[in-house]
C-alpha cells in the first residue's frame, strides 16, 4: 500500500515480474494512491484471478495492458468496476475464460485487444455473444486475433454501432451468416484471415457493412 506513496504524481507504470501475482495477492490496494495514473502495464506472471480492488483508486486510468499473464480463473464481471474512464484495454496471451459481463460498465472504452489467448470458453461454449460487448457504445476498434474462437452468435456485434475496425484473424470460425455483422454500419476495416480454411459464408453475409 505504501510502496508508491512517494509517487502520487506518476502518470505511467509498467511492472513485469514472475512475482507480480504474489505481490498483488498480498497487497490488493497496491495502486490505490496513484490517483493520477493514466497508463498501467502488468505482465509476465501467473495469477489465480484478477481482484477488482487491484484497481481501486485508479479512476483516472485510461490505458490498461496485460501481457503474458496466465490467469487460472475467468475474467470476472466486476473486474474493471473501478475504471470508469478506461479508453484502451489489452489482454495479450494468458486469458482462458471470460465472464460475458466482464466488460460491462466500460462505457468510454474505445479500443479492446484480446489477442493470442487460448480462450476455452466464450459464454461457456466458445461463442462470441452480444452480451459480451453490451454497453461498449464508444468502442471503435476490436481486435480478437488468435483466440481459438469457433462461433460468432448472430447479432453478436449489434451494440457496437461506433465500431470502425474489427480483427478476427487466425481463429477457427466455422460460419459467417447474414446477421453476423448486424449493427456495424460504421465499420471501415475488417480482417478475416482464418486459421481454418473451411469457413462457410452465407449469402449476403456482408450486406449490413
Amino acid at each position: 500500500y505504501f510502496l508508491f506513496s512517494k509517487f502520487r504524481c506518476l502518470n505511467e507504470l509498467s511492472i513485469k515480474s514472475e512475482r507480480l501475482g504474489e505481490i498483488l495477492s498480498n497487497n490488493k490496494f497496491l495502486f490505490s494512491l496513484l490517483t493520477n495514473l493514466k497508463k498501467l502495464i502488468l505482465g509476465e506472471c501467473n495469477m489465480d484471478h484478477i481482484d477488482p480492488d487491484i484497481f481501486y483508486g485508479l479512476s483516472n486510468l485510461e490505458i490498461l495492458e496485460f501481457y503474458k499473464i496466465e490467469l487460472n480463473k475467468e475474467l470476472k464481471a466486476i473486474t474493471f468496476q473501478h475504471l470508469p474512464n478506461l479508453i484502451e484495454l489489452k489482454y495479450i496471451e494468458g486469458l482462458k475464460r471470460i465472464d460475458e459481463k466482464a466488460f460491462h460498465g466500460l462505457k468510454n472504452l474505445k479500443r479492446l485487444y484480446l489477442c493470442y489467448n487460448n480462450l476455452e470458453k466464450f459464454k461457456f461454449n466458445e461463442k462470441i455473444t452480444s452480451e459480451l460487448f453490451k454497453g461498449l457504445t464508444s468502442l471503435e476498434e476490436l481486435y480478437l486475433k488468435c483466440n481459438g474462437i469457433k462461433t460468432i452468435e448472430d447479432d453478436a456485434f449489434i451494440n457496437l454501432t461506433n465500431l470502425k475496425k474489427l480483427n478476427l484473424n487466425r481463429n477457427y470460425i466455422e460460419r459467417i451468416t447474414n446477421r453476423t455483422f448486424n449493427g456495424l454500419e460504421n465499420l471501415n476495416g475488417l480482417n478475416l484471415v482464418m486459421a481454418d480454411i473451411n469457413l462457410d459464408f452465407e449469402n449476403d453475409c456482408f450486406k449490413n457493412l
